[in-house]
């Protein structure tokens, strides 16, 4: 589990730049594991981080220092459909620590509560770490397999927790 002064946490709309802050830093410091660029967000205006703060419930973990770590829970349109994990990250330092496991649990216990049976999510393939850490936590393949938008011979497969 993490360590005591990690505060796991739902961020509210004002908490928009943290987003920010934290977004950039993941494609920073792991371009490989996101579909989007840096160079491509580090850009966009107030209404463009606002706009994506909405899509989505945005859980970091947060010490001291500043946010450790994120992750987004979105609920496929339309109402009703299942919640999906979107960008999560960790920073470097505070990995294989408990940090991503809460980060989980917590998106997992809100879908739970919100009546789903299943979190999903997609992982770019070739990021064997991150499927390594998923399968550890319970998530399976579906068999989905699928193209990235930008990258045109880039794939991801999907995930699903049974909750």
């Amino acid at each position: 589990m993490t360590r005591a002064d990690v505060e796991i946490r739902f961020l509210a709309a004002d908490d928009w730049r943290l987003l920010r802050a934290a977004r950039l830093r993941a494609l920073r410091d792991s371009p490989q594991a996101f579909t989007s660029r840096y160079s491509t967000e580090s850009v966009w205006t107030e209404q463009q981080w606002r706009s994506r703060f909405i899509a989505a419930e945005w859980l970091a973990a947060v010490e001291p220092g500043g946010v450790i770590g994120i992750a987004g829970l979105a609920d496929g349109r339309p109402a009703h459909a299942q919640h999906h994990i979107e960008s999560i990250w960790v920073a470097p330092e505070h990995r294989r620590q408990g940090v991503f496991q809460s980060l989980i649990t917590t998106l997992a216990d809100r879908s739970r509560r919100s009546g789903h049976t299943e979190l999903l999510l997609w992982v770019l393939e070739g990021n064997l770490d991150a499927v390594l850490a998923y399968r550890r936590l319970g998530f399976i393949e579906t068999g989905e397999r699928g193209l990235t938008g930008p990258h045109p011979h880039q794939y991801e497969r999907r995930l699903r927790l049974p909750l």
